[in-house]
């Protein structure tokens, strides 16, 4: 079997826990508070980089090890949120013994959801595409894409961060019925992402030769 299928396997088997911690942090996100998510995702991210050093390094795992230990990482991850979950008071406590299946809410969740995980796809779909296309290039061109993408990914990242605090804020002012105040919200965060954006591009433009030195022996 292919290494790269085995990593594919094993992590497929950390989309539930992943997908867990997603609700999670749309929760407590929702509420206001963006400040656990990203101490837990820290937390995450420090036992992932030790576990890869575990299974890789001593038990010699090789990519099963690196896929497991990204699995174990994130269910860590998802455990301590839903450990504050079941603890904090208020309406978004979440009471394991009183989890059900509501129709309702289930249809609703689907209407939404559905369209904003086709959206997040497409970004995927087209990703995999152009990749394909660009490996048939040569070693050169693919190690000057992937150079590329990732200094590419500070905006991404940057800018997703801005569109997931709007989306918390706007869910919050829609249900409250507060338009006006949401409209003004969209206004301000993309003037701030706008802003972010030229001065990000500026600085990649300004450090673009010592940064892809970086990816060179």
């Amino acid at each position: 079997m292919l290494p790269s299928t085995q990593y594919l396997r094993i992590y497929f088997i950390g989309s539930v826990p992943l997908l867990l911690y997603n609700l999670f942090q749309g929760t407590l996100q929702g509420v206001g508070d963006s400040r656990r998510p990203l101490l837990y995702l820290a937390v995450s991210c420090v036992i992932n980089i030790l576990l890869d050093v575990l299974f890789v390094a001593v038990l010699n795992l090789g990519v099963q090890g690196v896929g497991w230990a990204s699995v174990l990482s994130m269910t860590l991850c998802t455990l301590l949120a839903l450990t504050h979950l079941t603890q904090v008071n208020g309406p978004h406590r979440v009471r394991l013994s009183c989890l059900r299946i509501d129709g309702q809410k289930l249809r609703d969740t689907l209407r939404i959801g559905l369209p904003a995980g086709l959206q997040g796809t497409m970004y995927s779909i087209s990703n995999l595409i152009i990749t394909a296309a660009v490996n048939g290039f040569g070693t050169m061109l693919v190690a000057a894409w992937t150079a590329t993408g990732r200094l590419g990914g500070l905006y991404w990242v940057t800018s997703n961060a801005f569109g997931v605090a709007i989306c918390a804020f706007v869910g919050q002012c829609w249900g409250a019925g507060k338009i006006d105040r949401m409209k003004h919200a969209l206004a301000v965060c993309l003037k701030i992402a706008m802003s972010v954006t030229v001065v990000l591009s500026v600085l990649l433009l300004s450090i673009a030769r010592p940064a892809y030195s970086l990816f060179l022996q």
